[in-house]
């Protein structure tokens, strides 16, 4: 009786999971169980897989939409987007490397994120650049909603800001409920 409960479960948390990903991850392809889904661009990590990146929360900067047509749509580019990891490790290989070359920061993103696309890398390395360029201030001893702001507002706002050109980039978008 009790096997029969964990197989009942079981089979309870893969359909849920199923539709998770659903959700999250409608426009990627799946493996046929509607679970696993590879990065929807090629230049994902290899065997990489990915259920479904997390559901956003208040603390999410970016949204992302596996296979949206950006530089970071793949499942795994999106889990780190949303999950915060993408920007913090960026900010902690940004610090690092200022006054290097962009080398300096690719090598520490592929280093500390080995499943981030090397598409998206070059998005990150964009976004790293402005911010040294238009907001060290802020984003170094600011906080996140500051340098947030920074990014929003500079080099001018709009279209040309590095927030806008990060966000065009890599085929996000703003989460309209972040809290900083």
């Amino acid at each position: 009786m009790r096997d029969r409960g964990r197989n009942e479960r079981r089979t309870i948390e893969a359909a849920l999971s199923s539709l998770v990903c659903l959700a999250a991850c409608s426009s990627a392809s799946s493996s046929g169980s509607g679970v696993p889904v590879d990065g929807a661009n090629e230049d994902a990590a290899p065997g990489v897989m990915c259920t479904a990146p997390p559901v956003p929360t208040p603390s999410t900067e970016y949204l992302c939409t596996v296979g949206g047509g950006g530089m970071c749509d793949s499942c795994a580019d999106c889990t780190l987007v949303i999950d915060g990891t993408a920007k913090a490790q960026a900010a902690s290989c940004g610090q690092s490397c200022i006054g290097q070359p962009d080398t300096c920061i690719t090598s520490c993103l592929s280093g500390k994120m080995p499943t981030l696309s090397n598409t998206c890398q070059t998005c990150m390395v964009g976004l790293f650049d402005c911010t040294v360029k238009y907001c060290t201030s802020p984003c170094v001893t600011g906080t996140a909603a500051q340098c947030s702001a920074c990014l929003k507002a500079n080099p001018a706002s709009g279209p040309t800001s590095c927030d806008s050109v990060f966000l065009q980039c890599g085929g996000l978008s703003d989460n309209p409920g972040y809290t900083g």
